[in-house]
This record gives structure tokens, C-alpha cells and sequence, in this order.
């Protein structure tokens, strides 16, 4: 309604007035103070170590490095939800105790980005670590990440991503080390460094209808026992070295190399060998380029 003064700010709107309550995360002044939802604030420091829900009914702010470690602590994130995180700040799921991450995001999907909307600045990103396990990542962006080097850690665990988009990561879109991953239908875009990383002991377990673009450097680097799943509906063009690094490797089983939109890049020394003879197959219009010292042996075991 209307006021004799100037103290409401919204004429047109009844529930916006110097009395009403700045407690829904709607991104108006609704008690006309000039501030913008800042009763529906939940800051986030330190360890979580119990079964928590971060709802999506508040913007949920990380002030400091957030760690969910413990036996049975997981943190579940609901679609809608947005996460802000402090500069240098991250979310660290895992420890030698355990700990997993549910992003359950849905029509609405979940939004981490910096806590400093007008002038955003580097988070440290989200490390899946440790004992973490069952690690599960859907319908999220992530934007303004990469301050310790990457948007996404998974160090010694696993991680299904699903509708995972990376914009402007200031590093490694995801990077893996010894760790289990799959990535379904997602994007990771403007990666100042690798797009996607697996070092020699981490497992591609699928890639599927993913692309990655935009980025300073190559798209992928994985273990050339994991070049079947390249060519699974994903796209690698459109970054500054359009190649995709193959690392070399041992292949012990019968494994096809198929054209890519890309050139495929060989470092180190492929080696076909194994008791059940194995036999690589490189189909017409694969264009591979090698490296200083890499090469494919054929009978000569690692």
C-alpha cells in the first residue's frame, strides 16, 4: 500500500513495506532498507559431520573451508538451491573417516558461484577426497571457481556427474587422481587449463553427450585405456590446442580408436600386449599426433 513518506519502496506491491520481513530469497529490498535478502542468508563454516541439508529455500553462504568428513556425514544440496562462496573458500567432501555429496538438482538446478555478486572473485572449488564415496553431482553450474587450481578435485574417490556445466574454471575443469568418474550430458566451457584431467591410475568409467570448449588449453587427458569412451556423443573442438591428449599405457584388451571432431595427441609409449593378445584398432579418419618419445608397441608388455 501507500505511505505519507518515502519509506515504502514498493507502492505497487502490499508485501513490500518497512515492516515485512527480508526473509525469502527473492532478490528484492522487501523491507525497503536497501539491502537485498539478507535475513535469508545461511552462513556455512567449518566441519559437517552428520547426515545435512542445505534446502533450497536460502541462499547458503560459504565463509570458510567447509569439510564434510566423519562416519556417516554427507551433505545433500536440494534442487533450487544457490551456494556463494567466500574468495579462496571451498567445499571439501571427505577424510580418512569418509563423507559424500548429494547434489540433487532438478528443473531449478543448483547454482555455486562467488559471494561477491558485483564483483566476483576465485573460490577454491569442490575437492571430493579420501574415503568420500557414492559422490553424486546433478543439474549443477559452477561458476567463478578455480583459485586452488581447479573447479573440481576427485583425489583418491569417486563421482557420477550428470548435467554438470563448468563456466570459466581459472584451471582444470574437473581433474581426477586416482579416482573412479563418470560424466553424462554436461559442459565444461572456458577452462583456462585442461578441460577434463584423469591422470594413469584414475578410471573413465563412462562419457557420455558431453562437451567441452571455450578453454585456453586441450579439452581431455586420459589414459589411452579409456579412448572407447571419447566417442560416445561428445565434443572437443573449440578450444585453444584442439587435441586430445592420450596418455600412454598399457592395452590388455581388444580396443578401438575412432575419429573425434578433434586430433587425437599421443604422450608416451602405448603398449598392445597381454595373454589375450590384444589387438588395437585405429579406423579410418583418425588423425593422431605424437609426442616427443611417445610411440605404439605391438607385443611388448610395459
Amino acid at each position: 500500500g501507500y505511505v505519507a513518506d518515502d519509506t515504502d519502496c514498493g507502492d505497487d506491491d502490499s508485501e513490500i513495506n518497512v515492516d515485512a520481513l527480508e526473509d525469502l530469497c527473492d532478490g528484492l529490498d522487501n523491507d525497503c532498507d536497501g539491502d537485498f535478502d539478507e535475513d535469508c542468508l545461511l552462513d556455512h563454516c567449518g566441519t559437517v559431520a552428520s547426515p545435512t541439508i542445505w534446502a533450497a529455500d536460502r541462499i547458503h553462504v560459504i565463509s570458510c573451508d567447509v569439510s564434510v568428513a566423519g562416519a556417516g556425514a554427507s551433505l545433500t544440496i536440494e534442487d533450487g538451491a544457490e551456494v556463494r562462496v567466500a574468495t579462496g573458500a571451498r567445499l571439501r567432501i571427505g577424510t580418512s573417516q569418509g563423507g559424500a555429496l548429494y547434489v540433487q538438482g532438478g528443473p531449478s538446478g543448483v547454482l555455486f558461484r562467488s559471494s561477491d555478486i558485483a564483483s566476483p572473485q576465485l573460490w577454491g572449488g569442490i575437492e571430493l577426497a579420501g574415503d568420500s564415496a557414492g559422490n553424486y553431482l546433478g543439474n549443477v553450474t559452477i561458476e567463478d571457481a578455480g583459485s586452488r587450481g581447479y573447479a573440481i578435485l576427485v583425489n583418491q574417490s569417486d563421482a557420477y556427474f550428470d548435467g554438470v556445466t563448468i563456466l570459466d574454471a581459472a584451471g582444470i575443469g574437473i581433474e581426477a587422481t586416482a579416482s573412479e568418474v563418470e560424466i553424462a550430458d554436461s559442459m565444461i566451457s572456458g577452462s583456462l587449463e585442461v578441460g577434463l584431467s584423469l591422470n594413469a591410475t584414475s578410471e573413465l568409467v563412462a562419457l557420455s553427450n558431453t562437451t567441452i570448449t571455450g578453454g585456453s588449453a586441450e579439452p581431455i587427458q586420459v589414459s589411452v585405456r579409456y579412448v572407447e569412451e571419447l566417442n560416445d556423443g561428445n565434443l572437443f573442438a573449440g578450444n585453444g590446442i584442439d587435441e586430445a591428449i592420450l596418455l600412454g599405457d598399457d592395452v590388455l584388451v581388444d580396443t578401438v580408436v575412432a575419429p573425434l571432431d578433434v586430433p587425437y595427441r599421443v604422450e608416451g609409449m602405448v603398449d598392445v600386449a597381454g595373454g589375450s593378445a590384444p589387438e588395437l584398432t585405429i579406423e579410418s579418419g583418425t588423425e593422431m599426433i605424437f609426442g616427443d618419445g611417445a610411440g605404439i608397441q605391438i607385443g611388448v608388455a610395459g
